[in-house]
Order: C-alpha cells, then structure tokens, then sequence
C-alpha cells in the first residue's frame, strides 16, 4: 500500500502561518501569491510526494474566494478563488489535470478553503446579471484530478484573523490562519459528477488530522 501525505498550499494574500494552527503537513506549507503561475504550484505539488510509491492524502487549498457584489448591496461568493498569479476560475482550473492519478482516493482529496467556493447564484450587478460557478469549478476539478473535492457555499468569517507578535524584534499584527467550523451547506463534488452533503464536522477532522 502507498503512503499518504497531507498537503496544503496557502495563497500569502489570505495570511500566513497556516502551519502554526493545527493544519496536518509533513512538510512546511506551499505558499504562492499573486506572481506564482498555477503551472509552478502544481510542480510544488507533486514534487512534494514521491508517486507512485507516496500519494496526497488530502490537499488542502486556502484562499480568498472571489464574489460579487449585486444591486442589493450584497457580496454573493461564488466567482473563483485569489490562488497564484492567474487565480483559478473556468478558463484556468484545466491546471489541475497535472494532478491526476496523485491521489490515495476517488471519494475525497481535495479541501478548497475560501469564501463561498461551492456557491452558485444569478447575481444583478450594476453592468448586468452575472452566474456564479463554483458548483460547476468544484466538478471541474473534481473531473481534473480524479478525486473528490470539498467546499463551502457560504463566507467563512473564522479562516482568518490577526495576531500581535513579536517579528524581527519588533511587535506587530500580523494576519494568521485559523480554519474552525466551517460555515453555511458543505458539499463533496465526485469525479462522477456527484454532488453530495458534507458529513457533519468534516471540516475540523480534516485540520486535525483525523479523517
């Protein structure tokens, strides 16, 4: 049987220290930002297991999910995530096909963590009505890498905050990581097109480790 390996890429615009707050890695967390190229973070990806004889247990992916704002004043999430330089939507979600087949499992490999990924809503915007498609970004990524992917339909207020810390002899806030419960319906989106509800707690087994 392969070893299993947990990972997690953080985008730097969402905060830093995910690795000091409870989510398991092996390894130090993958952090890109808005100068990464998607191609350069699924090479960090993969060349952090050893296929086939290590595959990802979990990929655990933390970023600012995009949304926008309708003629009733409101934020509605669903419109891509802020990941690496080219953030990740329709036109570029085909990166993740350089994942397929590192994965322990069919059923789930893959945590997006940001505001309302999985949100899909017609929204009226002042230029016009605009469809969300995080349902249909999920399943795409799902398909990609042949494993199933888990996210939110709602803003996760508890992902991040700020600190007071001591750096470089200095103090000062610095922005932190801190996944907790998650917030509004969680779903799983299969390679098979499937779209089912997140067993209750999902989210803090998998930051603890314990799935």
């Amino acid at each position: 049987m392969a070893e299993t390996r947990y990972i997690t890429v953080i985008d730097t615009r969402l905060a830093e220290g995910l690795s000091e707050y409870g989510v398991p890695t092996v390894r130090e967390p993958i952090k890109v930002d808005g100068t990464t190229p998607l191609a350069e973070m699924m090479r960090k990806i993969k060349s952090a297991v050893d296929y086939p004889r290590v595959k990802i247990e979990m990929l655990i992916i933390a970023a600012h999910g995009y949304a926008e704002r309708g003629l009733d004043k409101r934020a509605h999430d669903g419109f891509g995530m802020q990941l690496c330089a080219e953030d990740l939507d329709m036109e570029s979600v085909h990166w993740f096909r350089a994942l397929e087949g590192q994965f322990a499992s069919r059923e789930l490999g893959i945590t997006l963590l940001g505001c309302g990924v999985a949100n899909q809503v017609r929204v009226k915007t002042s230029g016009g009505t605009k469809m969300g498609f995080g349902e249909r970004l999920c399943s795409a990524i799902a398909r990609a890498t042949m494993t199933g992917v888990v996210a939110a339909t709602e803003t996760q207020s508890g992902f991040s905050g700020v600190e007071t810390r001591r750096v470089g002899g200095r103090i000062k806030d610095v922005p932190v990581f801190r996944p907790g419960s998650w917030e509004g319906d969680v779903f799983i989106f299969t390679p098979d097109g499937m779209k089912t509800k997140a067993p209750l707690g999902l989210l803090d087994k998998l930051v603890k480790g314990t799935r």
